[in-house]
């Protein structure tokens, strides 16, 4: 038999209620309740960004204000480029490269204004909308939760329960209101950064686009594996709340019974013991817990941000070697060079 989690009917803004979860039966508790199953199948990306349907209108509002916003910082550096070819132009007198300079760097002053600016009014946009969709993801899906028949209480820990509603909707949040605004502008910016890059030396684009592709290469799986190694950190920091939360909301009874010691270590199995002697802080041989889970994802975590941030600077340094070499034999101006350099740093950051 199976017990269902009926999703509430579309609200008047026309958006998805809270998903439907069907629960498995795997046998039955003492009272006849169904065993729920944690292997229901995860919401596409469709289902959680029509969650944010009311605020489309304002996210389209917002990323357009990020490409205006960041075109004016990616046109920055060309303009920059100007003062770098004036300081060096044997033809100017002082005082005609000092008003070249100050007429360059008055637009370039106004142009970063303008650009943080509009990123104000954007990440203004976005924080707002992101808390409108949280917010009735949350009372929605607490109407949800109590329409649920008994069983689903008997399976379900009342700690879980308010996780789902504080933690996981703030995931939710995050991902409907800001991570695909994010994620195109982005890539919109990799894509302007490249072209003016192949404007200014083919060559040296095609060596930071060869480091780019072997990084994005070597990342997925390490984002892959981080984010396993982050959901089991979650779903053991869960059961350690259910814990403390049965422990403390009946602390009569485990005082009755003189069963701190046991109530203390069955939560500090789920959290770990850091001071157990063991091989560089990592105690082996002990169950999954949030130490352990942590110690692993911090330590992976710093090999994968090193090891990203030692191939990008390298690829940055190895271009601006060979840049100056370009300069010296003329294929391109001082100038150019520091903009190649600057649309780096922007492709990076997309």
């Amino acid at each position: 038999s199976t017990m269902e989690m009926r999703p509430l009917p579309q609200d008047e803004h026309g958006a998805t209620s809270v998903e439907e979860v069907d629960v498995e039966a795997g046998g039955q508790t003492a009272d006849g309740a169904d065993k729920l199953s944690d292997d229901a199948p995860l919401p596409s990306f469709v289902q959680l960004f029509s969650l944010s349907r009311p605020e489309w209108p304002a996210l389209v509002l917002a990323f357009l204000l990020t490409l205006a916003s960041e075109g004016l910082g990616i046109a920055i550096p060309l303009v920059i480029a100007g003062a770098y070819d004036a300081l060096i132009d044997p033809e100017l007198e002082a005082t005609d490269i000092r008003e070249e300079v100050n007429k360059i760097m008055v637009l370039v002053i106004f142009m970063h204004s303008g650009s943080m600016f509009l990123g104000f009014v954007k990440t203004s946009i976005m924080g707002v909308a992101g808390e409108r969709v949280v917010a009735r993801l949350r009372n929605r899906l607490y109407r949800a939760i109590l329409r649920q028949e008994i069983g689903f209480f008997d399976q379900r820990k009342s700690g879980e329960l308010v996780s789902r509603l504080g933690t996981d909707t703030t995931t939710v949040q995050t991902a409907t209101s800001q991570s695909l605004p994010e994620v195109a502008n982005g890539v919109c910016k990799v894509i302007v950064a490249v072209v003016l890059m192949i404007n200014i030396s083919g060559k040296l684009t095609g060596i930071v686009m060869g480091v780019a592709v072997f990084i994005l290469i070597v990342a997925m799986p390490f984002g892959a594996w981080i984010g396993k190694i982050s959901k089991q950190y979650q779903d053991t920091l869960g059961e350690a709340q259910n814990c403390s939360t049965e422990a403390l909301g009946a602390m009569k009874t485990v005082r009755a019974f003189g069963a701190e010691t046991v109530e203390s270590e069955r939560y500090e199995k789920l959290i770990g013991k850091p001071d157990t002697p063991g091989c560089c802080w990592y105690t082996i041989g002990v169950s999954p817990s949030t130490y352990s889970l942590g110690y692993k994802k911090s330590i992976v975590g710093s090999l994968f941000g090193t090891g990203i941030f030692w191939l990008g600077l390298g690829a940055m340094y190895t271009t601006l070697w060979l840049g100056f070499l370009f300069v010296v034999d003329g294929e391109f101006s001082l100038g150019d060079l520091t903009a190649f350099q600057s649309f780096i740093f922007q492709i990076g950051f997309g």
